[in-house]
């Protein structure tokens, strides 16, 4: 697995989206041009220019597993989605099979999160925020709304709960469910979340992977 971060968004400017627009897919550009905001345009191209890095740093061996990215130098630039749109790496074929990788993006104000990896992976990066009451009760089970009541600081306890959920549902493929309080309530021994948290620049992030 291959992680990088970016949380430098003062650079999210009119002129750099203007030279990441050439740098990325014709599937890529028509996406981040739907967006009618500048930061949403910003977010989705930078993204994906961190997203070739990363596939540039598994060819060259940065990854330390690079014979299980089979084909991948062979990536065409475009994504295939599940029936959630959870985004992988199509490869080149290989004995007439298409190999796919996952990858996974998130982004908030603060920040943004890519990976990539020859198995399932998940994260998610999300600014501190106020949450209301209805929220909690929505999103969190009894003990964990206990554990961020009790918490010296409630709204980074929920961000840090929530990162790990949506990471985690990320790296199923299913997308948010209607069970979000029940989510993490099995220590399931087949995953593993790691959790980290910018208190200067306000944000945490997870990232879910398979033991």
């Amino acid at each position: 697995m291959l992680f990088t971060l970016f949380d430098d968004l003062t650079q999210c400017t009119e002129a750099e989206v203007q030279r990441l627009l050439p740098l990325v897919s014709v599937q890529r550009r028509e996406q981040a041009l739907r967006y009618k905001h500048l930061f949403g345009r910003y977010t989705c191209l930078k993204s994906y220019e961190m997203l070739q890095q990363l596939v540039q740093d598994v060819l060259n061996g940065k990854d330390g597993e690079r014979e299980k990215y089979g084909s991948l130098q062979d990536w065409n630039g475009c994504f295939v989605y599940n029936e959630h749109d959870k985004p992988f790496l199509q490869s080149g074929r290989s004995g007439g099979r298409i190999e796919k990788f996952d990858s996974s993006i998130s982004h908030c104000k603060e920040g943004i999160a890519v990976a990539i990896a020859p198995h399932p992976i998940g994260v998610d990066i999300e600014s501190f925020r106020q949450y209301s009451e209805s929220l909690l009760k929505k999103t969190m089970n009894e003990q964990e709304i206990l554990l961020i009541q009790q918490s010296a600081e409630p709204s980074v306890e929920f961000i840090k709960l929530w990162t790990k959920k949506e990471a985690l549902l990320k790296m199923q493929g299913t997308g948010i469910i209607d069970e979000l309080p029940e989510v993490l309530c099995s220590q399931n021994p087949s995953w593993h979340i790691d959790t980290k948290v910018n208190a200067d620049k306000g944000y945490a992030y997870s990232i879910v992977t398979p033991r």
